[in-house]
Protein backbone atom coordinates (compact mmCIF):
# COMPACT_ATOMS: atom_id res chain seq x y z
CA UNK A 1 0.00 0.00 0.00
CA UNK A 2 1.15 3.82 -0.53
CA UNK A 3 0.13 5.29 1.76
CA UNK A 4 -0.02 8.89 0.05
CA UNK A 5 -2.07 7.43 -2.94
CA UNK A 6 -4.42 6.13 0.17
CA UNK A 7 -5.07 9.59 1.68
CA UNK A 8 -5.03 11.38 -1.22
CA UNK A 9 -7.46 8.99 -2.78
CA UNK A 10 -9.79 9.73 0.20
CA UNK A 11 -9.48 13.40 -0.22
CA UNK A 12 -9.88 13.22 -3.78
CA UNK A 13 -13.50 11.66 -2.75
CA UNK A 14 -14.69 13.74 -0.40
CA UNK A 15 -13.92 16.87 -2.17
CA UNK A 16 -16.10 15.32 -5.09
CA UNK A 17 -19.02 14.49 -2.50
CA UNK A 18 -18.74 18.09 -1.17
CA UNK A 19 -18.50 19.70 -4.59
CA UNK A 20 -15.38 21.51 -4.45
CA UNK A 21 -12.01 21.91 -6.36
CA UNK A 22 -9.46 23.29 -3.87
CA UNK A 23 -7.67 22.26 -0.86
CA UNK A 24 -6.32 24.29 2.72
CA UNK A 25 -3.19 23.34 4.30
CA UNK A 26 -3.46 21.79 7.75
CA UNK A 27 -1.15 22.79 10.98
CA UNK A 28 -2.19 19.63 13.08
CA UNK A 29 -4.53 17.01 13.41
CA UNK A 30 -6.32 15.41 15.93
CA UNK A 31 -7.66 11.42 15.34
CA UNK A 32 -10.39 10.07 16.43
CA UNK A 33 -9.94 6.02 15.72
CA UNK A 34 -7.89 5.50 18.72
CA UNK A 35 -9.58 2.69 20.09
CA UNK A 36 -10.05 -1.17 18.74
CA UNK A 37 -13.66 -0.89 16.65
CA UNK A 38 -12.87 -4.31 14.91
CA UNK A 39 -10.63 -6.71 12.63
CA UNK A 40 -10.84 -3.93 9.55
CA UNK A 41 -9.68 -0.97 10.79
CA UNK A 42 -7.21 -2.54 12.96
CA UNK A 43 -5.57 -4.16 9.55
CA UNK A 44 -6.03 -0.79 7.61
CA UNK A 45 -3.62 0.82 10.36
CA UNK A 46 -1.15 -1.90 10.22
CA UNK A 47 -0.55 -1.80 6.41
CA UNK A 48 -0.46 2.37 6.57
CA UNK A 49 2.45 1.35 9.46
CA UNK A 50 4.00 -1.06 7.50
CA UNK A 51 4.14 1.20 4.10
CA UNK A 52 5.93 3.48 6.18
CA UNK A 53 3.80 5.93 6.33
CA UNK A 54 4.65 8.87 8.66
CA UNK A 55 2.11 12.46 9.62
CA UNK A 56 3.38 15.12 7.84
CA UNK A 57 2.24 17.76 10.48
CA UNK A 58 1.66 17.40 14.26
CA UNK A 59 -0.85 14.74 15.13
CA UNK A 60 -2.56 13.82 18.67
CA UNK A 61 -5.02 10.98 19.67
CA UNK A 62 -8.16 11.10 20.78
CA UNK A 63 -9.28 8.97 23.69
CA UNK A 64 -9.13 5.37 23.40
CA UNK A 65 -11.28 2.22 24.78
CA UNK A 66 -9.03 1.42 27.76
CA UNK A 67 -6.33 2.53 30.37
CA UNK A 68 -2.87 2.19 28.10
CA UNK A 69 -1.04 3.32 31.21
CA UNK A 70 -2.38 0.87 33.60
CA UNK A 71 -2.00 -1.97 31.44
CA UNK A 72 -4.00 -5.28 31.19
CA UNK A 73 -4.35 -5.14 35.21
CA UNK A 74 -6.04 -1.86 34.55
CA UNK A 75 -9.03 -0.41 32.94
CA UNK A 76 -10.24 -1.88 30.01
CA UNK A 77 -14.21 -3.03 29.60
CA UNK A 78 -13.17 -6.45 28.48
CA UNK A 79 -9.79 -7.91 28.85
CA UNK A 80 -9.73 -9.32 25.29
CA UNK A 81 -9.59 -6.13 23.78
CA UNK A 82 -6.56 -5.02 25.83
CA UNK A 83 -3.80 -6.17 23.05
CA UNK A 84 -6.10 -4.66 20.04
CA UNK A 85 -6.68 -1.60 21.45
CA UNK A 86 -2.28 -1.53 22.68
CA UNK A 87 -1.58 -2.52 19.02
CA UNK A 88 -3.41 0.35 17.61
CA UNK A 89 -1.79 3.04 19.40
CA UNK A 90 1.53 1.58 18.86
CA UNK A 91 1.58 1.53 15.61
CA UNK A 92 -0.30 5.20 15.03
CA UNK A 93 2.83 6.24 17.67
CA UNK A 94 5.02 4.45 15.25
CA UNK A 95 3.40 6.77 11.66
CA UNK A 96 4.25 9.73 14.58
CA UNK A 97 1.21 10.38 16.45
CA UNK A 98 1.57 11.69 19.47
CA UNK A 99 0.20 9.24 22.51
CA UNK A 100 -1.80 12.09 24.22
CA UNK A 101 -5.35 9.70 24.58
CA UNK A 102 -7.39 12.45 25.16
CA UNK A 103 -10.76 13.87 24.05
CA UNK A 104 -9.58 17.78 25.29
CA UNK A 105 -6.76 18.15 23.49
CA UNK A 106 -6.83 21.91 23.60
CA UNK A 107 -5.39 21.28 27.18
CA UNK A 108 -2.53 20.53 26.16
CA UNK A 109 0.54 22.62 25.14
CA UNK A 110 0.40 25.25 22.77
CA UNK A 111 -3.54 24.79 21.59
CA UNK A 112 -4.43 26.25 18.12
CA UNK A 113 -4.58 29.65 17.43
CA UNK A 114 -7.00 32.07 15.55
CA UNK A 115 -7.87 31.30 12.37
CA UNK A 116 -5.28 28.31 12.22
CA UNK A 117 -6.75 25.75 9.82
CA UNK A 118 -6.54 22.25 11.81
CA UNK A 119 -8.22 18.96 11.11
CA UNK A 120 -9.80 17.89 14.28
CA UNK A 121 -12.56 14.83 14.64
CA UNK A 122 -13.35 14.80 18.21
CA UNK A 123 -17.21 16.60 18.55
CA UNK A 124 -16.54 18.58 21.98
CA UNK A 125 -12.82 18.95 20.81
CA UNK A 126 -13.91 20.73 17.62
CA UNK A 127 -16.47 22.93 18.71
CA UNK A 128 -13.86 24.33 21.51
CA UNK A 129 -11.54 24.70 18.20
CA UNK A 130 -13.86 26.49 16.16
CA UNK A 131 -15.78 28.82 18.83
CA UNK A 132 -13.57 29.18 21.93
CA UNK A 133 -10.52 29.61 20.13
CA UNK A 134 -11.15 30.49 16.82
CA UNK A 135 -9.64 28.13 14.81
CA UNK A 136 -10.99 26.47 11.99
CA UNK A 137 -12.05 23.04 11.34
CA UNK A 138 -14.55 20.50 10.12
CA UNK A 139 -15.67 17.69 12.55
CA UNK A 140 -13.64 15.61 10.49
CA UNK A 141 -14.45 11.67 9.80
CA UNK A 142 -12.74 8.99 10.44
CA UNK A 143 -9.80 8.54 7.93
CA UNK A 144 -10.67 11.84 6.08
CA UNK A 145 -8.25 12.96 9.62
CA UNK A 146 -5.82 10.68 8.97
CA UNK A 147 -5.65 11.52 5.54
CA UNK A 148 -5.29 15.49 6.63
CA UNK A 149 -2.70 14.19 9.46
CA UNK A 150 -0.33 12.37 6.59
CA UNK A 151 -1.01 14.78 3.56
CA UNK A 152 -0.87 18.51 5.45
CA UNK A 153 -4.00 19.51 4.23
CA UNK A 154 -7.35 18.74 3.81
CA UNK A 155 -10.38 19.32 0.96
CA UNK A 156 -12.05 23.44 1.57
CA UNK A 157 -15.40 22.95 2.71
CA UNK A 158 -17.78 23.68 5.42
CA UNK A 159 -16.12 25.51 8.87
CA UNK A 160 -12.33 26.32 6.67
CA UNK A 161 -14.49 29.41 5.22
CA UNK A 162 -15.46 32.94 6.47
CA UNK A 163 -19.22 32.71 4.83
CA UNK A 164 -19.91 29.66 6.73
CA UNK A 165 -18.99 30.92 10.15
CA UNK A 166 -21.02 33.90 10.15
CA UNK A 167 -24.29 33.73 13.05
CA UNK A 168 -27.20 33.09 11.20
CA UNK A 169 -29.48 33.24 14.57
CA UNK A 170 -29.39 34.47 17.62
CA UNK A 171 -29.86 33.30 21.14
CA UNK A 172 -31.08 36.00 23.98
CA UNK A 173 -29.96 35.00 27.47
CA UNK A 174 -30.83 38.15 29.15
CA UNK A 175 -33.49 36.65 30.91
CA UNK A 176 -31.45 34.03 33.06
CA UNK A 177 -31.03 35.19 37.03
CA UNK A 178 -27.56 35.97 37.58
CA UNK A 179 -26.87 33.48 40.09
CA UNK A 180 -27.17 30.71 37.12
CA UNK A 181 -24.08 31.77 35.19
CA UNK A 182 -22.36 30.86 38.30
CA UNK A 183 -22.99 27.31 37.92
CA UNK A 184 -21.13 24.91 34.75
CA UNK A 185 -24.72 22.82 34.47
CA UNK A 186 -26.45 25.62 33.48
CA UNK A 187 -23.63 26.46 30.32
CA UNK A 188 -24.47 22.70 29.84
CA UNK A 189 -28.20 22.76 29.76
CA UNK A 190 -27.49 26.10 27.45
CA UNK A 191 -25.64 23.83 25.11
CA UNK A 192 -28.27 21.36 24.96
CA UNK A 193 -30.67 23.93 23.86
CA UNK A 194 -28.47 24.67 21.27
CA UNK A 195 -27.59 21.38 20.09
CA UNK A 196 -31.11 20.35 19.63
CA UNK A 197 -32.83 23.61 18.01
CA UNK A 198 -29.72 24.79 15.84
CA UNK A 199 -30.08 21.93 13.10
CA UNK A 200 -28.39 24.21 10.21
CA UNK A 201 -26.99 27.86 10.70
CA UNK A 202 -24.63 28.78 13.32
CA UNK A 203 -25.88 29.98 16.45
CA UNK A 204 -24.36 33.20 18.72
CA UNK A 205 -25.53 33.85 22.29
CA UNK A 206 -26.19 37.39 23.48
CA UNK A 207 -27.21 39.33 26.68
CA UNK A 208 -25.38 37.21 29.11
CA UNK A 209 -21.83 38.42 30.84
CA UNK A 210 -19.09 39.66 29.05
CA UNK A 211 -16.41 37.30 30.81
CA UNK A 212 -17.28 33.68 30.72
CA UNK A 213 -15.15 31.53 32.37
CA UNK A 214 -13.36 28.67 29.58
CA UNK A 215 -14.63 25.46 31.28
CA UNK A 216 -18.05 26.96 30.86
CA UNK A 217 -17.64 27.98 27.17
CA UNK A 218 -16.41 24.25 26.61
CA UNK A 219 -19.25 22.74 28.64
CA UNK A 220 -21.65 24.44 26.23
CA UNK A 221 -19.83 23.31 23.21
CA UNK A 222 -20.22 19.60 24.65
CA UNK A 223 -23.75 19.48 25.18
CA UNK A 224 -24.27 21.04 22.13
CA UNK A 225 -22.73 18.45 20.03
CA UNK A 226 -23.99 15.44 21.79
CA UNK A 227 -27.46 16.69 22.01
CA UNK A 228 -27.03 17.50 18.16
CA UNK A 229 -24.01 18.19 15.70
CA UNK A 230 -22.83 21.70 16.38
CA UNK A 231 -19.47 22.67 15.55
CA UNK A 232 -19.55 26.33 15.91
CA UNK A 233 -21.34 28.77 18.25
CA UNK A 234 -20.35 32.86 19.61
CA UNK A 235 -20.72 34.03 22.16
CA UNK A 236 -21.28 38.01 21.86
CA UNK A 237 -17.66 39.89 22.90
CA UNK A 238 -16.60 36.27 24.43
CA UNK A 239 -15.69 33.60 22.02
CA UNK A 240 -12.88 34.50 19.92
CA UNK A 241 -13.79 35.57 16.70
CA UNK A 242 -16.43 38.19 17.98
CA UNK A 243 -13.70 39.16 20.45
CA UNK A 244 -11.92 39.69 17.61
CA UNK A 245 -14.50 41.76 15.41
CA UNK A 246 -14.09 38.98 12.94
CA UNK A 247 -18.15 38.40 12.51
CA UNK A 248 -19.23 40.17 9.78
CA UNK A 249 -23.29 40.98 10.48
CA UNK A 250 -25.70 42.61 12.29
CA UNK A 251 -27.24 40.88 15.33
CA UNK A 252 -30.53 42.94 15.30
CA UNK A 253 -31.31 41.70 11.98
CA UNK A 254 -30.90 37.74 13.13
CA UNK A 255 -33.75 35.60 14.19
CA UNK A 256 -33.81 35.90 18.41
CA UNK A 257 -34.65 33.18 20.39
CA UNK A 258 -35.34 33.84 24.27
CA UNK A 259 -33.64 31.33 26.23
CA UNK A 260 -35.93 31.32 29.48
CA UNK A 261 -36.09 29.78 32.74
CA UNK A 262 -38.57 26.94 31.91
CA UNK A 263 -36.84 26.48 28.78
CA UNK A 264 -33.05 25.66 30.84
CA UNK A 265 -35.48 23.34 33.57
CA UNK A 266 -37.34 21.66 30.60
CA UNK A 267 -34.08 20.64 29.69
CA UNK A 268 -33.00 19.26 33.06
CA UNK A 269 -36.30 17.40 33.38
CA UNK A 270 -36.00 15.59 29.80
CA UNK A 271 -32.20 14.18 31.02
CA UNK A 272 -33.21 13.37 34.11
CA UNK A 273 -36.94 11.94 33.69
CA UNK A 274 -35.38 8.89 34.94
CA UNK A 275 -33.55 10.25 37.74
CA UNK A 276 -35.51 8.56 41.04
CA UNK A 277 -32.78 6.30 43.03
CA UNK A 278 -29.76 6.80 45.53
CA UNK A 279 -26.72 7.14 44.00
CA UNK A 280 -23.85 5.35 44.89
CA UNK A 281 -21.36 6.67 41.97
CA UNK A 282 -19.97 9.67 40.85
CA UNK A 283 -18.48 10.14 37.58
CA UNK A 284 -17.35 13.23 36.24
CA UNK A 285 -14.95 13.83 33.15
CA UNK A 286 -16.81 14.01 29.71
CA UNK A 287 -15.29 15.81 28.42
CA UNK A 288 -11.76 14.63 29.92
CA UNK A 289 -11.67 16.96 33.54
CA UNK A 290 -9.43 20.04 33.38
CA UNK A 291 -7.05 21.23 36.25
CA UNK A 292 -9.37 23.83 37.39
CA UNK A 293 -12.30 21.17 37.24
CA UNK A 294 -9.94 19.06 39.93
CA UNK A 295 -9.36 22.27 42.22
CA UNK A 296 -13.00 22.58 42.63
CA UNK A 297 -13.52 18.61 42.75
CA UNK A 298 -11.17 18.88 45.91
CA UNK A 299 -12.62 21.69 47.26
CA UNK A 300 -16.55 20.65 47.52
CA UNK A 301 -15.13 17.37 48.67
CA UNK A 302 -13.87 19.15 51.81
CA UNK A 303 -11.20 16.23 52.69
CA UNK A 304 -13.64 14.06 53.29
CA UNK A 305 -12.83 10.30 52.66
CA UNK A 306 -15.92 8.79 50.75
CA UNK A 307 -18.36 6.15 52.56
CA UNK A 308 -18.42 2.59 52.05
CA UNK A 309 -19.33 1.13 48.72
CA UNK A 310 -19.40 5.06 47.72
CA UNK A 311 -17.32 5.88 44.26
CA UNK A 312 -16.17 8.84 42.94
CA UNK A 313 -14.25 7.86 39.44
CA UNK A 314 -12.65 10.88 37.48
CA UNK A 315 -11.44 10.49 33.74
CA UNK A 316 -8.64 12.92 32.26
CA UNK A 317 -5.92 12.84 30.14
CA UNK A 318 -2.32 12.23 30.77
CA UNK A 319 -1.11 15.78 30.46
CA UNK A 320 -3.48 17.15 33.03
CA UNK A 321 -3.41 13.69 35.05
CA UNK A 322 0.45 14.46 35.56
CA UNK A 323 -0.07 18.87 36.54
CA UNK A 324 -2.57 17.12 39.21
CA UNK A 325 -0.13 14.45 40.35
CA UNK A 326 2.90 17.61 40.51
CA UNK A 327 -0.05 20.43 42.23
CA UNK A 328 -0.54 16.76 44.96
CA UNK A 329 -4.36 17.16 44.05
CA UNK A 330 -3.79 13.20 42.93
CA UNK A 331 -2.72 12.08 45.80
CA UNK A 332 -4.93 13.83 47.92
CA UNK A 333 -7.90 12.88 46.23
CA UNK A 334 -6.94 9.05 45.79
CA UNK A 335 -6.44 9.22 49.77
CA UNK A 336 -10.04 10.02 50.09
CA UNK A 337 -10.67 7.80 47.79
CA UNK A 338 -11.23 8.71 44.44
CA UNK A 339 -10.41 7.21 41.30
CA UNK A 340 -8.86 8.51 38.36
CA UNK A 341 -8.65 6.68 34.85
CA UNK A 342 -6.28 8.48 31.86
CA UNK A 343 -6.98 7.94 28.43
CA UNK A 344 -10.57 6.67 28.22
CA UNK A 345 -14.10 7.62 29.67
CA UNK A 346 -15.75 5.36 31.94
CA UNK A 347 -19.02 4.91 30.28
CA UNK A 348 -17.01 2.73 27.53
CA UNK A 349 -17.66 -0.83 27.85
CA UNK A 350 -18.11 -1.53 31.80
CA UNK A 351 -14.85 0.23 32.89
CA UNK A 352 -16.48 1.02 36.44
CA UNK A 353 -17.74 -2.36 37.10
CA UNK A 354 -20.97 -2.79 39.33
CA UNK A 355 -22.62 -0.36 40.52
CA UNK A 356 -25.99 -1.03 42.91
CA UNK A 357 -27.68 2.48 43.28
CA UNK A 358 -27.02 4.07 39.93
CA UNK A 359 -24.68 6.97 38.73
CA UNK A 360 -24.47 10.85 39.31
CA UNK A 361 -22.63 13.31 37.06
CA UNK A 362 -21.79 16.75 36.29
CA UNK A 363 -21.46 16.32 32.85
CA UNK A 364 -24.51 16.29 30.17
CA UNK A 365 -22.52 14.28 28.11
CA UNK A 366 -21.87 11.35 30.43
CA UNK A 367 -25.82 11.24 31.07
CA UNK A 368 -26.73 11.69 27.60
CA UNK A 369 -24.67 8.74 26.21
CA UNK A 370 -24.06 7.05 29.68
CA UNK A 371 -27.51 5.08 30.53
CA UNK A 372 -27.61 4.34 27.11
CA UNK A 373 -24.21 2.61 27.10
CA UNK A 374 -24.00 0.86 30.78
CA UNK A 375 -28.00 0.05 30.94
CA UNK A 376 -27.82 1.91 34.52
CA UNK A 377 -30.11 4.52 35.87
CA UNK A 378 -28.13 7.95 35.64
CA UNK A 379 -28.95 11.64 36.74
CA UNK A 380 -27.08 14.84 35.88
CA UNK A 381 -26.67 17.47 38.81
CA UNK A 382 -24.50 20.75 39.31
CA UNK A 383 -20.96 19.18 41.07
CA UNK A 384 -21.76 20.19 44.08
CA UNK A 385 -25.17 19.30 44.69
CA UNK A 386 -23.73 16.05 42.91
CA UNK A 387 -20.73 15.19 45.68
CA UNK A 388 -23.37 16.11 48.44
CA UNK A 389 -26.51 13.23 47.30
CA UNK A 390 -23.39 11.02 47.41
CA UNK A 391 -22.23 11.64 51.07
CA UNK A 392 -25.82 12.37 52.06
CA UNK A 393 -27.18 8.66 50.69
CA UNK A 394 -30.52 10.45 50.01
CA UNK A 395 -32.22 9.85 46.92
CA UNK A 396 -31.84 12.43 43.67
CA UNK A 397 -34.87 14.56 43.51
CA UNK A 398 -35.23 18.55 42.88
CA UNK A 399 -32.47 20.92 43.11
CA UNK A 400 -33.90 24.00 44.97
CA UNK A 401 -31.21 25.94 42.83
CA UNK A 402 -33.15 25.89 39.33
CA UNK A 403 -36.48 27.51 41.40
Amino acid sequence: MNYLEWAENLQAKVAIAMNVQSYVPVSRAHLVGCYHSGPANLDLIRQLANSGARVAIPTTMNASAADMIEGKQGRCPRATDYDQNYELVSLLEQIGCQPTLTCAPYYLPDPPKLGENIAWAESNAVVFANSVLGARTNMTMQYLDLSAALTGRIPAFGRYADANRIPALRFDVAEIPEVWFQSDAFFQLLGSILGSECKTGVPIITGGPAEIDTDHLRSIGAAAASAGNLDLFHWEGVTAESRNGLLDCHLNQLPVRKISKAMITDALSKLNRDAHFIPDTLCMGTPHASLNELHKLENYIQNRKLPPNKRIIVSLGRYVHEAASHAGLISRMEALGVEFIRDTCTYYGNLIGETGGGIVTPSFKWAYYGGSQLGKPVAFARIDRAIELLFSGVEIGTDPFWN
